[in-house]
C-alpha cells in the first residue's frame, strides 16, 4: 500500500511534523535510482527517496553510511537551507519539500518516477528532456499542495459504486477500491464505505502485515480486511512501520534467494544421479 496517494498523504502529514524547521546538509546519491537528503541537527536524519519505478518510496532513516567513491552530490542550492513544509498535491503523488531557496519535489508516476528541483532552474535527479522539464514545471505549478488529509467531500459525490468514483478521483487506488468491496454488506454503499475506510488510514496505526511461510509482506493500517489473513505488528507511526516493512521484506528476498539457490542445486543433483543409475541400469 506504501504506492498509494493515501498512504502518502498520511506519510507527508507526519514528514511535516518531523522535517518542518530543520536544516538540509547534503544532498547526493551513491544509486541510480536512490537520492539520500542528509538532515542537519541534534539527532541526525537521513531521507532516502526511491525512484526505482517498481519500488517508490521515501523513508527516513537515523543513520546511513556513505561510501566514500562513486558518490554524487546533487541540488547544491538547497544545502543549509531550511524545510519550510511538507505538502502533498491534491489529486496526484506528488510530494512538496518547501525551502527558501527552492522546492523539491518527488512524484510517483510509474517509470517516470523522479525527484525534479524547482529554483532558479528547474532540474531532475534523473535525466529528462528538456521540452519534459518544461512541461513538468508547468504542470506542477498548476497543482494544488497542502498538509490536511484529503478525504473528499461526499456532496460533490452523486454516484454511490467505487469504479465510478474512481473515475471521478482516479488517485484513489485500486487497493482501496478493493476494502470497499471487502467491506461491502448489505446497509451501505460504497462511498459510505469508502469515506470509512479513508478515515481509517487517517486516524489507525499502521501495521506490517506478513505471512512467514509465502514470504509476503504488506504495509497498511490496522482494520484493513484485504490483508486480514496475515500476522499484523503495529506501530505508532508510520516511519517505524516502513522501516520494519523494508527490514523484513529484505530477510524474506534473502530466505527466498537462498531457497531458490538450494533447490537449483538440488534438482541439478537430482538429474546427475538418475543419469548415472540409468547408465548402472
Amino acid at each position: 500500500m506504501y504506492k498509494s496517494y493515501y498512504y502518502l498523504n498520511r506519510l507527508t502529514i507526519e514528514l511535516d511534523n518531523l522535517l518542518k524547521g530543520k536544516k538540509i546538509k547534503s544532498i547526493f546519491s551513491q544509486d541510480k535510482d536512490r537520492l539520500i537528503i542528509e538532515i542537519d541537527g541534534n539527532d541526525k536524519l537521513f531521507i532516502e527517496i526511491s525512484v526505482n519505478h517498481s519500488d517508490p518510496y521515501i523513508d527516513i532513516k537515523d543513520r546511513f553510511s556513505r561510501a566514500k567513491k562513486n558518490t554524487i552530490e546533487f541540488f547544491s542550492i538547497l544545502i543549509n537551507t531550511s524545510i519550510k513544509n511538507v505538502l502533498i498535491a491534491s489529486d496526484d503523488r506528488i510530494i512538496k519539500f518547501e525551502t527558501n531557496a527552492g522546492n523539491l519535489f518527488f512524484a510517483v508516476r510509474g517509470k517516470y518516477t523522479n525527484v525534479f528541483l524547482d529554483a532558479a532552474e528547474f532540474l531532475s535527479f534523473k535525466n529528462e528532456t528538456e521540452e519534459n522539464l518544461i512541461s513538468i514545471r508547468q504542470e506542477f505549478h498548476s497543482k494544488y499542495f497542502h498538509t490536511r488529509f484529503n478525504i473528499p467531500d461526499s456532496k460533490n459525490i452523486l454516484d454511490k459504486n467505487i469504479t465510478q468514483i474512481r473515475k471521478i478521483y482516479p488517485f484513489i487506488g485500486r487497493e482501496i477500491e478493493n476494502e470497499v468491496i471487502a467491506r461491502r454488506t448489505n446497509h451501505q454503499n460504497d462511498l459510505e464505505l469508502l469515506l470509512n475506510v479513508l478515515q481509517d488510514i487517517f486516524t489507525e496505526n499502521p501495521v506490517v502485515f506478513s505471512d512467514e511461510k509465502t514470504g509476503e509482506i504488506h504495509i497498511g493500517f490496522n482494520s484493513l480486511k484485504i490483508f486480514s489473513n496475515y500476522e499484523k505488528k503495529q506501530f505508532d507511526d508510520l516511519i517505524k512501520a516502513f522501516n520494519y516493512f523494508l527490514s523484513k521484506r529484505y530477510q524474506y528476498e534473502e530466505k527466498k534467494s537462498k531457497l531458490n539457490k538450494i533447490t537449483a542445486y538440488l534438482e541439478k543433483e537430482l538429474k546427475k544421479n538418475a543419469a548415472r543409475l540409468n547408465n548402472l541400469l
